[in-house]
């Protein structure tokens, strides 16, 4: 992208706005699946997050000069130019002599013997790649926060108070001048753009700002919060089409005070929700929701490779903490077991090396994991501790049948309910129905792809036009 002319060129202003609060997994599958039916229009993030996919926008990277191509050349990296890649763990910019040491999960900045600072990799990514610092003072207390975006610039600054409570954030330009800052004790927003100072008390004006300065006020919006979102929805003051809400929460035991205003009729622009979550759209209407303003639709999803009908297991683990992984493996001697991580295991995980059907990958490299969830046909999340590599969102983008226990789930929104379990012989049940039968594992994939999935091409299209 470059800069304003890669935003221009999204731009298909009849199709409007995605605008999202923050990119988390739903979200992403959201804009996807808008990108799969046909959406040329802008998608934008509203939050301040770095490490977005590379066509959706924010107002921060947007003013911070940092879409891509937008940015100045000049870098504040001490290892020089931006290699245009994240920063590695000992690339972080620290004072001289101070020393930096880590291993694959997180890396330490020490003075002497003293300890000054902690570095948070990407999670899960196994390649020590810098998300952000943690810096404390001489008692141990986080002070200050640095964060480093998707191509290693510094983009941005934390505060801390004597509590470890964020009070301002701020973000940079790849020169390091600050452009934002966000005060998080009154919620202010002040901006340095084109020479001048603007000041927005909340982050809806923020985002107004925002739309107005790119020139892009939205024939309509499509969005998927109550809050920022929403708030900007009923605010632009514009012809057009109707807003619609895509609703991505949970069952919860009431109706949201926001929605309750698009349901009686008094939203602005809103007049239809779209509810993303079965157990969450079958509550709403139990609490009286109307079915005329409240619709049911599941994401688009394009899956890399059909079952190859095999007889592979894959675990991914940074913990030696397998919820019952050795009487599991010795319940189905006919099936495989293949268990990485992006870290050294412990002599827990090593002592399966004994059993015949177990192949172990520690400090395993990206590649073995592509490889892995290119042939394994079944994904087991049953492993305490982090989840690793987006374990369970490639699992289920390669068609592998995904099974787990209801106290080991990392990405519970990718099994279905009667894939999660408490007893581990259950599991092993399955496991067996579908190693002797293709046309059951054929039933349970299905089954999988049609409660986490459920969107209609036609019906996106339609809500397109």
């Amino acid at each position: 992208m470059a800069g304003i002319t890669a935003i221009a060129s999204l731009q298909k202003p009849e199709q409007g706005i995605l605008l999202l609060d923050h990119m988390d997994d739903a979200a992403k599958r959201l804009k996807d699946s808008f990108r799969m039916a046909g959406f040329q229009g802008l998608v934008i993030s509203c939050s301040g997050a770095d490490f977005l996919p590379e066509d959706v926008v924010s107002p921060y990277q947007y003013f911070c000069h940092r879409i891509r191509g937008q940015e100045r050349r000049r870098d504040a990296l001490v290892m020089g130019e931006s290699k245009n890649r994240p920063r590695y763990f000992n690339e972080v910019n620290r004072p001289d002599y101070w020393e930096i040491s880590g291993n694959n999960t997180s890396a330490e900045i020490h003075e002497r013997q003293h300890l000054r600072g902690r570095i948070h990799y990407l999670s899960g990514q196994g390649s020590r790649l810098v998300r952000f610092v943690d810096w404390l003072d001489p008692n141990g207390r986080l002070r200050s926060r640095d964060h480093y975006d998707e191509r290693g610039f510094l983009s941005g600054r934390s505060i801390f108070d004597n509590k470890e409570k964020m009070i301002q954030r701020s973000w940079l330009d790849p020169e390091g001048r600050t452009c934002i800052t966000e005060n998080n004790v009154t919620g202010d927003t002040i901006l340095n753009w084109k020479g001048k100072v603007f000041f927005f008390r909340e982050r809806a004006d923020f985002l107004l700002f925002f739309l107005k300065e790119i020139g892009e006020t939205g024939d309509r919006i499509f969005y998927n919060s109550l809050s920022i979102p929403f708030f900007v929805s009923e605010r632009l003051r514009r012809p057009g089409k109707e807003d619609i809400l895509f609703w991505q929460e949970g069952r919860r035991p009431d109706i949201p005070g926001n929605m309750k205003i698009i349901l009686t009729g008094k939203s602005n622009h809103t007049r239809r929700i779209y509810v993303q979550n079965q157990e969450s759209y079958q509550a709403l209407l139990d609490l009286g929701a109307s079915k005329d303003i409240l619709r049911p639709l599941g994401y688009l999803q394009k899956y890399e490779r059909k079952s190859r009908h095999g007889l592979d297991i894959m675990i991914s683990t940074n913990s030696d903490k397998i919820r019952n992984i050795r009487e599991i493996v010795r319940a189905m001697p006919g099936m495989h077991f293949h268990i990485a991580a992006i870290t050294e295991m412990s002599n827990v995980l090593l002592g399966l090396e004994e059993e015949p059907n177990v192949t172990l990958y520690p400090g395993a490299y990206p590649k073995t994991f592509d490889k892995l969830f290119s042939f394994a046909d079944y994904y087991l999340d049953i492993n305490y501790g982090n989840e690793i590599m987006d374990s369970c969102r490639r699992a289920f983008e390669n068609n592998m049948l995904l099974l787990g226990f209801r106290d080991t789930l990392h990405a519970p929104g990718y099994l279905p309910k009667a894939h999660v379990y408490d007893k581990w012989e259950d599991l092993t049940a399955m496991l067996q129905q579908c190693m002797e039968s293709k046309e059951r594992l054929d039933r349970e994939l299905a089954k999988q792809r049609e409660a986490l999935s459920g969107g209609s091409l036609m019906e996106y299209q339609s809500i397109l036009m």
